[in-house]
């Protein structure tokens, strides 16, 4: 049975549920009320003649007046990491100029909280082709008290999962543009990200299990890394700057329900230390999809995806140095089948095949099904360690040299407006190499869209 062995925050305490801390309970339920009720007077004080003309048609000349309306989150209700919760967003349009659209959202839930506060100055349903520059400014604070996490590499053990409470504050920016014919994306991004890192529910490995033992060493290493004090009353903190750019090339018949064409995608980005860090990288993501068509709107679509971290002034061990929390991240939200928050390392490779066909529309919504085909792994490094094999075992050995690829399959629907192409739910059974099924209920987003879910998929899901 795991041993629960606190990494605390100096003068408090917080349990790994809320509901055994009645005031953090309290203060959660008094969150969502206020803001509850803020929208609500909010929402009724918006003109009705203004939504009626932005409902009826879509000339912008129409949209000149600030306008209010509420935005609940259906998927916010309930997730394996974030258990049972709410969610709901306050949207204002037009408030500094014709078009733009600012997104206020609160989702408490009994693990986890997520706030946030963006602004669009364009690229809002229906006029999202009309504006060919965007600029996003996004405010994040996000606490959770199951920041998974279950060891590094791909030799990592389920048995060795570790539950950290993680408190993050991010504010970013980004500057959109679509050019050529709007075949190609590019997108500049700057961030400032701050982590607080403690009270960690640690495993109790046996005299064998290598792995368990290693995740608690790194728990205690990261302790004493972050405050150099004694371990049961530490609290890791990291802040960095990030800048980056994105960019797409796209060449797909069209954005839903895809039947010919490619994809291809890219970012590169570096993560700078601010205050007594010690640590910096540059990460990579190339990503690529190709569509071939069968019949009407049946298909095979093919991807392939790989994320790397490259050191920065000559830090050459990284597992030693970064925290979990920065590293690429591999589980059933990019891959259906394995475990949530399942492998971290420097870099992650996945490929995927799927099968692609209609089932209906109904109530404006497009309903797609698919069944999928993926082989995925983590690497500490890539281009010494990767293995054109695949392997099904439960568990791999720890110290090889090389290791394969992991199996994963899984059978899905996709639900999305037919009048929109940015966003659709993903619902999803898989199963993975650790006899383990799961099933994922997501919000997959295009790289473009201005406006921020609460828990975010991958950037790179098409």
């Amino acid at each position: 049975m795991p041993v629960k062995r606190n990494l605390r925050l100096k003068g408090s305490h917080v349990k790994s549920t809320v509901l055994q801390n009645p005031i953090a309970c309290a203060k959660t339920v008094t969150t969502f009320v206020l803001a509850t009720v803020v929208a609500c007077i909010l929402g009724l004080v918006a003109p009705s003649d203004a939504v009626a003309q932005r409902s009826d048609g879509n000339d912008r000349s129409d949209a000149h007046e600030t306008w209010f309306n509420l935005r609940p989150y259906p998927l916010a209700t309930w997730s394996p990491r974030a258990g049972v919760g709410a969610g709901l967003g306050l949207v204002m349009n037009n408030a500094l100029r014709s078009g733009d659209e600012t997104l206020l959202t609160v989702a408490p839930a009994l693990h986890e909280r997520v706030y946030t506060l963006s602004y669009a100055s364009g690229g809002v349903p229906p006029h999202s082709d009309e504006d060919r520059r965007i600029v996003t400014i996004t405010g994040r604070h996000a606490h959770t008290t199951r920041d998974w996490f279950y060891g590094f590499g791909p030799a990592s053990s389920s048995e060795s999962r570790t539950a950290f409470t993680l408190r993050t504050f991010q504010g970013s920016a980004r500057l959109s543009q679509r050019l050529f014919d709007d075949h190609f994306f590019v997108q500049a991004h700057g961030r400032v990200e701050h982590y607080r890192l403690y009270d960690a529910d640690l495993p109790s490995p046996s005299q064998n299990d290598a792995a368990g033992q290693a995740t608690v060493d790194y728990a205690e290493e990261i302790a004493m890394l972050g405050s150099n004090a004694p371990v049961n009353g530490a609290t890791f903190t990291s802040t960095g700057a990030v800048v980056g750019i994105d960019v797409q090339y796209d060449r797909r018949d069209k954005r839903y329900r895809t039947t010919s064409g490619w994809l291809l995608q890219g970012s590169l980005e570096r993560w700078t230390p601010i205050g007594g860090e010690t640590f910096s990288f540059v990460r990579t993501d190339v990503g690529a999809y190709r569509w071939l068509p069968i019949s009407g709107e049946h298909r095979i679509a093919a991807y392939g995806h790989l994320t790397q971290l490259h050191d920065v002034d000559g830090v050459a061990r990284l597992n030693d140095r970064l925290p979990h929390f920065v590293l690429p991240l591999l589980d059933g939200r990019s891959v259906p089948g394995f475990q949530r928050s399942r492998y971290t390392s420097r870099d992650a490779l996945v490929f995927g095949l799927a099968y692609e066909f209609p089932i209906t529309s109904i109530l404006g919504l497009g309903i797609e099904g698919y069944a999928a085909g993926h082989a995925a792994s983590v690497y500490d490094d890539i281009s010494d360690q990767f293995e054109l094999r695949i392997n099904g075992s439960e568990n791999l050995s720890a110290g090889e040299d090389t290791y394969p690829l992991r199996p994963a399959a899984a059978l899905g629907l996709r639900i999305g407006p037919r009048f929109r192409d940015q966003t659709y739910v993903d619902v999803a059974v898989g199963r993975g190499p650790e006899s383990f099924s799961a099933v994922r209920v997501s919000l997959v987003r295009r790289l473009n869209r201005p406006r921020p879910p609460h828990h975010e998929t991958n950037h790179w899901r098409r």
